[in-house]
């Protein structure tokens, strides 16, 4: 084979092959979220015992997810390297040693990948999954080696609807008159002439301020 067909045979099968795609995730910045495992239908809490995180039960309803509680609920932050969850301010880690997920540690920085219709979360600084023990209902962290006999890993994730702020209105110009007397003081025109005129010139107020007629010099 001459020398020329190899280098042409790797450009054609790299023409071939799709670039592969950076995973979409379905939260953005900000985002109140619930990690849940879908096979148990249980949800990553905050809350521990005995150096595990609880789990909590939830139900899909349709699109909805139901059962959770706040403790459940984590706050999405983007930040440059991964993502970060937060749940009352404390940040979802691992410590430096032992496969325990904690709160507020060094390590808590995750990457999120897509797993068919769902996810992995990958902590950055240990290389270890979010794992449930469905057998115990406790979530912990395993290495992806150890994924398969330590529980699940391809997790799911429920976004709460978001709080979209009210629109604010643009700020319109507006044209009046707010000083006008009529023929009740020393104007020329009734008081119902002098609103049939401002409504068909167009103003969008219009006040009359006679002077009156129970005191002097007002």
């Amino acid at each position: 084979m001459k020398k020329w067909v190899i280098p042409i045979l790797i450009l054609l099968i790299s023409l071939l092959i799709p670039e592969a795609k950076a995973a979409e995730v379905p939260f953005r910045e900000g985002d109140r979220i619930v990690i849940y495992a879908p096979e148990s239908s249980k949800a990553l809490s905050a809350a521990q015992s005995s150096n595990y995180n609880l789990a909590g039960d939830v139900a899909q309803e349709g699109d909805a997810l139901t059962g959770y509680g706040e403790t459940e609920v984590w706050t999405v932050i983007q930040s440059e390297d991964g993502w970060q969850f937060t749940n009352n301010g404390q940040y979802l880690s691992m410590a430096a040693s032992y496969s325990y997920l904690k709160l507020d540690e060094v390590h808590d920085t995750w990457t999120v990948e897509a797993s068919g219709e769902h996810f992995t979360f990958l902590n950055q600084g240990r290389s270890q999954l979010i794992c449930l023990n469905s057998r115990r209902g406790q979530w912990n962290a395993c290495t992806p080696a150890s994924a398969s006999r330590s529980g699940e890993t391809v997790l799911a994730v429920y976004v709460l609807p978001r709080e979209e702020p009210e629109p604010v209105p643009d700020a319109g110009i507006y044209f009046g008159q707010l000083h006008s007397h009529t023929d009740f003081s020393d104007g020329t025109l009734s008081v119902e002439e002098a609103f049939a005129g401002a409504k068909a010139a167009g103003l969008d107020f219009f006040a009359i301020t006679d002077h009156s007629q129970s005191f002097d010099n007002a």
